[in-house]
């Protein structure tokens, strides 16, 4: 299942698909061997508007692959902004405990030198001005 809602050949995500897929009763949960969800795989490749489908039809935001990756962490591993965005106001866990074998989002998107995510990690939950 998580291999119908992933990217075909051309690496791209076609939202109709997902959301057919969706409404033909495709478990949004459902993982591949590596414990990969369809919306770690949308984050990884920062297809934010795939990652909102799927989280709109009850994807777990802080559902975790065999490495202990969320979604957020994977976002935020690859810079993409939006897709972190989208996940944080889902309610991904920012400060979700790494666990052996992985980072928090903050540490990684430090590590990884992507300083336009590091802000948005930081400051969850703080009230703008």
């Amino acid at each position: 299942m998580v291999g119908s809602l992933c990217p075909g050949n051309q690496g791209r995500y076609n939202t109709n698909d997902i959301q057919l897929l969706l409404d033909a009763g495709a478990d949004v949960n459902a993982t591949d061997d590596d414990g990969e969800t369809a919306l770690i795989a949308a984050a990884r490749g920062g297809h934010t508007e795939a990652a909102q489908i799927l989280l709109d039809a009850g994807a777990d935001v802080n559902a975790t692959d065999i490495q202990e990756q969320t979604a957020l962490i994977t976002a935020a591993q690859w810079g993409h902004t939006e897709t972190v965005q989208a996940l944080l106001v889902a309610g991904a866990e920012v400060e979700k405990e790494p666990g052996e074998y992985s980072l928090s989002a903050l540490m990684t998107a430090a590590f990884e030198g992507h300083i336009e995510v590091e802000p948005l990690c930081a400051n969850v939950g703080e009230t703008p001005a």
